[in-house]
């Protein structure tokens, strides 16, 4: 497995959240697969396992999350996330919005989903995020 480890609001492995794509692509090269959203401003990536995000914040496209999923290994502090499922990190962060599908935990800056009683199709998922994007993830948690 791919052991991520995600420093709330700050990075995810190696990838620095608010970095511009531009910085990301001189620094580990260009993804084997992105996908551009021009209705949402949005592109993603697929590197190891992850799928970055970048938003388009006035001219550049900047890193605003970060989707680990089901091959990786997410890690805050000593917390095995997919292991631990919701209750290991609600020991670090009681401050969370708990939908049907997913559970957004304000003060880590993750959501995290697939181990609700909706099932999700990405199965488990976890979405670490840039401060700046807490009320977009709170929203995605209610709905």
């Amino acid at each position: 497995m791919n052991e991520v480890v995600i420093k709330p609001y700050t990075s995810i492995g190696d990838y620095t959240l608010g970095a511009t794509r531009i910085d990301i692509i001189k620094k580990y090269g260009k993804s084997l697969s992105s996908l551009e959203d021009n209705i949402m401003n949005s592109i993603t990536e697929l590197r190891e396992a992850k799928e970055l995000v970048y938003n388009k914040i006035h001219r550049s496209y900047v890193l605003d999350s970060v989707r680990c999923l089901k091959d990786t290994s997410p890690i805050i502090g000593d917390v095995n996330i997919f292991e631990s499922g919701p209750d290991g990190l609600k020991a670090m962060d009681c401050d969370f919005i708990e939908g049907s599908s997913y559970i957004t935990f304000r003060g880590l800056g993750v959501t995290l989903g697939g181990f609700g009683k909706k099932k999700i199709p990405e199965k488990r998922i976890l979405i670490a995020f840039r401060r700046e994007s807490l009320g977009k993830f709170e929203f995605f948690a209610r709905s």
